[in-house]
């Protein structure tokens, strides 16, 4: 979301959630946050956040709560991702520690990126998964759940990053105008479409999300992380454009046949078209 929309109009789309709770404060990166944070106490009051920092958890009541939430999330959803219980801390704290290094490292390389993080995310934690590396819901606005597999290169821990904080985005960019016209079309199989990311037949708001998803990636690429020509985390830079492409015309196909999708969900879809086709991946970089 942040190239495909800009720094500002995120900005904007925070702000516009916060500014009620603001009661006429100055509005600052602070304030702006205490906002955002008091708006989702109201839309969401058994998510625990603390405005003042971005918390990481791996053990404590307010870490089971939230593993509760995703938990329960997963099963609803058309994924289950079958938590399992950590035989000790001590993965949990290296694994949050990769996190934030590689926060650290993405946020001096693109500072709009780490700023927009600070302010949209609240807190970080880990559960170990065998099925999925981490994700986010919304059922739980700006918090983030990040199991990395070993396996995971630095791209990849930068790419989950740019990932889901473009998932955390969008949702936010919901609240301010909807996507869907109808969501109980959404669970309605004739509805379904390509996953950009995932390549299979999912519900259309899990494939307007792979292709916002899939674009923040490619663009991250080409301005920031360099192409890449391997599978990692995503596929290789050629198979991401393609798979995105595709994904876009099975959305439209299914919008054309389902008055699903708002028109600003379409706008998005066909902004990110506009940008994969000016942009071409010609060569890997490391």
């Amino acid at each position: 979301m942040i190239r495909l929309c800009g720094a500002e109009a995120n900005l904007a789309t925070l702000l516009a959630l916060a500014r009620a709770q603001l009661a006429g404060q100055q509005e600052t990166s602070a304030s702006l946050r205490e906002g955002l944070c008091r708006f989702l106490g109201e839309i969401q009051p058994d998510i625990p956040r603390d405005p003042a920092k971005v918390s990481y958890l791996i053990e404590g009541d307010e870490h089971h709560e939230l593993l509760a939430i995703f938990d329960s999330g997963s099963r609803l959803d058309d994924t289950d991702y079958h938590f399992e219980s950590p035989e000790s801390c001590d993965e949990g704290r290296l694994k949050l520690d990769r996190i934030r290094h590689a926060l650290d490292d993405l946020g001096a390389a693109d500072p709009v990126f780490r700023s927009t993080f600070d302010l949209a995310m609240f807190t970080v934690f880990w559960a170990p998964c065998g099925i999925a590396g981490g994700g986010t819901t919304s059922q739980a606005l700006g918090v983030l759940w990040a199991d990395p597999r070993p396996s995971w290169s630095e791209r990849d821990l930068r790419e989950f990053l740019i990932h889901e904080l473009s998932h955390t985005l969008l949702f936010f960019d919901e609240w301010r105008q909807p996507l869907y016209g109808s969501r109980d079309a959404l669970t309605d199989r004739s509805s379904y479409a390509l996953s950009a990311i995932r390549g299979t037949s999912r519900p259309l708001d899990k494939v307007l999300h792979s292709i916002i998803v899939g674009t923040e990636v490619f663009i991250a690429r080409e301005e920031l992380l360099g192409h890449t020509m391997e599978d990692g985390l995503h596929p290789a830079s050629p198979k991401l454009r393609s798979s995105i492409l595709d994904s876009v015309t099975s959305i439209r196909e299914v919008s054309e046949r389902r008055d699903v999708l708002t028109p600003h969900a379409l706008e998005l879809v066909d902004r990110c078209e506009t940008m994969l086709s000016a942009s071409q991946p010609v060569a890997a970089s490391a």
